[in-house]
């Protein structure tokens, strides 16, 4: 299977739209970027389903975790029905007042057909430790006591 140009180009506009929308923390115009009935698999933890739940999921998430997020692509490759990419998150974690960021590798798997504009399954591999361990270092500063 030959990837053209043309089609490789799309696929790059795509990961940085959704990249775009992912940093600029925006819930609903990120679960956007999955169909309606879209899955979203985040590392070891249960699948989330449907565009309303993933919104929700985005949601909790920028409110209690993220300050700040930059995401920079490494290398991507294209098939007929999927998108994978290797890419870098830089954040900084909520109530951070030193604003230190951490730099966690991140690699994505869209599953996207070439000729649609939303993916139907979205599936991420990282190890957030880093961000855990500086929420854990925030909330201590700022005399938070963890819950779990």
């Amino acid at each position: 299977c030959f990837m053209t140009d043309d089609k490789r180009k799309a696929a790059h506009q795509y990961l940085l739209n959704f990249f775009e929308a992912e940093d600029s923390l925006d819930a609903e115009k990120l679960a956007n970027f999955l169909t309606p009935e879209g899955v979203l698999r985040f590392a070891n933890n249960p699948p989330v389903t449907g565009q309303e739940e993933i919104t929700k999921h985005f949601k909790f998430t920028f409110d209690n975790v993220f300050q700040t997020m930059k995401h920079t692509i490494v290398y991507f490759d294209v098939l007929p029905d999927k998108i994978y990419v290797s890419h870098e998150l830089t954040c900084v974690v909520k109530g951070d007042s030193e604003q230190k960021s951490s730099k966690i590798p991140i690699v994505n798997v869209f599953w996207k057909k070439e000729n649609e504009d939303k993916s139907t399954r979205l599936e991420v591999y990282m190890d957030p430790t880093p961000v855990f361990e500086r929420m854990k270092e925030v909330n201590a500063a700022n005399g938070k006591k963890e819950t779990n």
